[in-house]
C-alpha cells in the first residue's frame, strides 16, 4: 500500500526547482509526512520540521537552486515582493508564507534592500479544523463572547489554531460577524466562508477599520506585539468587540512581562490566557482565567 500523498507540502514546494522539491518530498515521506516547515540554506543542507522534530534532507542547495527558488516563490518578480522581503518574509500567490534571511543594505538605520537571500523558511499551511477544539469553548461564557490571548513559543501551532478558529466561528449558527486581521497573509482562507478577511493590513489599522466599518462580534489577529497593536485591541474591546489574538512567549510569566500585553491583561481586555504546548506529538491548550491568574 503506497503512502498517502502530502498534498500540503507538495503545494508549498511547487515553486521550487523540481529536482530539489522531489528530494525534499522524498525525505518528508520517510519522516511520516505532515511537514510543518522546509528550510533552505544557500550552500548548505536543506532541513524539514515534522511533528516538532528537525531532520536534515541530505541535499545541499546550490546558489543557482536558491536563486531559482526565490524567483519561483516570487512568481518571477522580486520587485513585487521587495517591501515584505525587507521585513523578513514573502507570501506566494498560493498564500504560502516564507521567512527570508539575507544580506541587508541599510541607510540611516533602515533596511532599504536585501541584496542576496541566503536562507528561506517555507511554512506549510494546514487546514485543521480540530486545532480549535480546545479553544472554541473558552470564547463563550455567561451568554457573551470572551476575549482570549493564545500564546506559545514559535512553531507550536498558534497560527494553525487561529486559522481553524476563524473557520469554525464562520460556520456557527446563528451566524457571528467575524473579522480576521491577516497582516502577513497566513490566515486568509476567504473562499466559501462567512468571514471578513483583512489581508495585508497593518494590525492596528486593520483592527480600527474592521470595528469602524464591519461591526464584528469578534476579531482575530496574529502575533500582537507593540503598543500600537495593544491600543487598537483596547479600543476594539471598549467598542464591545471580543478579540482572539496570539503572541509569542516561552511562559506565562514571560508573556506578562511585556508591558503592552500586561496592560491588556490587567485591564481585563483578555479574560483568558491560553498556553499551547506540544506533548507527545499533539498540541494541548492550557487556559488560565483572569480570576485564577490576575496576580
Amino acid at each position: 500500500m503506497s503512502p498517502e500523498r502530502d498534498t500540503g507540502t507538495e503545494a508549498a514546494l511547487s515553486c521550487l526547482p523540481p529536482p530539489l522539491a522531489a528530494q525534499i518530498l522524498a525525505c518528508a515521506a520517510l519522516c511520516g509526512g505532515g511537514t510543518e516547515e522546509v528550510r533552505l540554506y544557500r550552500g548548505g543542507q536543506a532541513i524539514i520540521v515534522s511533528g516538532g522534530k528537525t531532520y536534515r534532507v541530505g541535499v545541499t542547495v546550490s546558489g543557482e537552486e536558491m536563486d531559482a527558488a526565490v524567483r519561483g516563490l516570487c512568481g518571477g518578480s522580486l520587485y513585487a515582493h521587495a517591501d515584505t522581503i525587507r521585513e523578513g518574509y514573502l507570501c506566494t500567490a498560493q498564500g504560502i508564507r516564507v521567512g527570508v534571511c539575507g544580506r541587508a543594505v541599510c541607510r540611516d538605520g533602515r533596511i532599504t534592500a536585501v541584496e542576496e537571500i541566503t536562507s528561506l523558511c517555507i511554512r506549510v499551511p494546514r487546514t485543521m479544523p480540530r486545532a480549535a477544539d480546545g479553544i472554541l469553548p473558552l470564547l463563550f461564557g455567561e451568554g457573551s463572547l470572551r476575549s482570549i490571548l493564545i500564546w506559545s513559543p514559535p512553531g507550536v501551532g498558534k497560527t494553525t489554531a487561529l486559522r481553524a478558529l476563524a473557520l469554525r466561528l464562520g460556520e456557527k449558527e446563528p451566524p457571528l460577524r467575524v473579522a480576521v486581521i491577516d497582516t502577513r497573509f497566513e490566515l486568509c482562507d476567504p473562499a466559501g466562508t462567512s468571514v471578513d478577511y483583512y489581508c495585508g493590513y497593518p494590525r492596528d489599522a486593520g483592527i480600527a477599520m474592521a470595528v469602524r466599518t464591519m461591526s464584528p462580534d469578534i476579531l482575530l489577529c496574529d502575533e500582537i506585539a507593540g503598543e500600537a497593536d495593544a491600543r487598537a485591541i483596547a479600543d476594539a474591546h471598549a467598542a464591545g468587540t471580543a478579540v482572539a489574538a496570539t503572541a509569542h512567549a516561552g511562559s506565562r510569566e514571560d508573556l506578562l512581562e511585556r508591558p503592552a500585553l500586561r496592560t491588556l491583561w490587567d485591564a481585563r481586555v483578555f479574560s483568558v490566557l491560553v498556553g499551547l504546548r506540544r506533548v507527545e506529538g499533539t498540541v494541548r491548550a492550557e487556559p488560565v482565567f483572569f480570576e485564577e491568574g490576575a496576580s
